[in-house]
């Protein structure tokens, strides 16, 4: 530890010392040379421990954390709510799938649909949600929520404008129409810095009567799961003056409730972010005083990352993701 700053005082020292030790042994040089390098290591291993990394220490490692984090480990991987989700998008996009073994099977795509996942190829391929087969089968694929043909599919379904809109009737209580409008807030950019640790892409949701009060809190998303029964939307649709005058009213409502929405998520991204690089900056300028290992230019970095996030943060734009026109009936 500390060994190049022990080269650099007293390398040349031990070098000149090494090279006439065959001819004349110096007792009293290399016994001097072993007390002065001694001590400045001594010295040296004491700089370096007061000035260690408190971050790595704070995150090196502890059973109890170790042990949680293994059991959250093996309940994702008991879980079957991606092979659920996985199986249902297949069968959707006309992708045949043949069991080959408990949650392994073999994919083939439909002629018509080989464009919805190019990466499974014309002779099909195996894959499997068991982290144990795929260990075992290096001809398996083992598909998990961050795999690319799992991720693809997620965009793929988030890309299509079907479901972005649809119609519901409600039984009970008082007649009348109400507009559920999911919004996303988003960034643009800012993969590199990973925004998305302090403002991932947040939905929100906004539910709006026919005169534009906001009435989100009366209709939770479960009592609407539970009660919406199909209907026809042809006679509101017909109605000109509904759909030209009051939908576009309730909409632009919504639009505004969710840019408040919107607004209180910023402010939580930029607590989360200037908590968490205040505490990096404020470590790094107290390790400097102690390491001058610790550059200023480091410093300045997590400053300018810090202002770019922020920027990004401010930047975020609501977009308009869906809406669900409900009659009360």
């Amino acid at each position: 530890e500390g060994g190049n700053q022990l080269e650099q005082l007293f390398g040349d020292r031990i070098l000149k010392l090494a090279n006439s030790f065959s001819t004349s042994i110096d007792i009293k040089t290399l016994d001097s040379l072993i007390t002065e390098s001694a001590s400045f290591q001594k010295e040296l291993k004491k700089t370096l421990a007061e000035g260690r990394d408190r971050l790595l220490e704070m995150n090196s490692f502890r059973p109890k954390k170790a042990s949680e984090l293994v059991e959250l480990i093996k309940a994702e991987d008991q879980d079957l709510s991606l092979e659920h989700y996985m199986c249902r998008v297949f069968e959707n996009f006309g992708i045949e799938m043949e069991d080959l073994a408990p949650r392994t099977y073999l994919l083939h795509p439909a002629q018509a649909n080989k464009e919805a996942f190019p990466s499974i190829p014309d002779e099909g391929v195996s894959v499997t949600f068991d982290r144990k087969r795929a260990l075992s089968r290096e001809d398996v694929s083992f598909i998990s929520w961050d795999h690319p043909m799992a991720t693809g599919a997620v965009d793929m379904i988030l890309s299509v404008g079907t479901g972005a809109a649809s119609f519901g009737m409600l039984k009970g209580g008082e007649t009348g129409v109400i507009l559920e409008v999911m919004f996303v807030l988003e960034t643009i950019g800012g993969a590199q810095i990973q925004v998305d640790r302090f403002l991932p892409n947040t939905p929100l949701r906004v539910v709006v009567d026919h005169e534009g009060n906001d009435v989100t809190d009366l209709y939770a998303i479960e009592e609407l799961d539970k009660n919406l029964i199909p209907g026809r939307v042809d006679p509101l649709i017909d109605n000109e003056t509904f759909a030209e005058v009051i939908i576009p009213n309730m909409i632009s409502s919504a639009a505004s409730f969710a840019e408040d929405l919107g607004a209180m998520e910023k402010l939580k991204g930029l607590h989360r972010m200037k908590a968490q690089l205040d505490h990096e900056v404020d470590r790094l300028k107290s390790l400097q005083k102690k390491n001058k290992n610790i550059r200023s230019e480091e410093i300045e970095l997590a400053l300018n990352e810090q202002k770019t996030l922020a920027t990004l943060m401010n930047d975020a734009q609501v977009r308009l993701d869906s809406l669900q026109l409900i009659q009360k009936v």
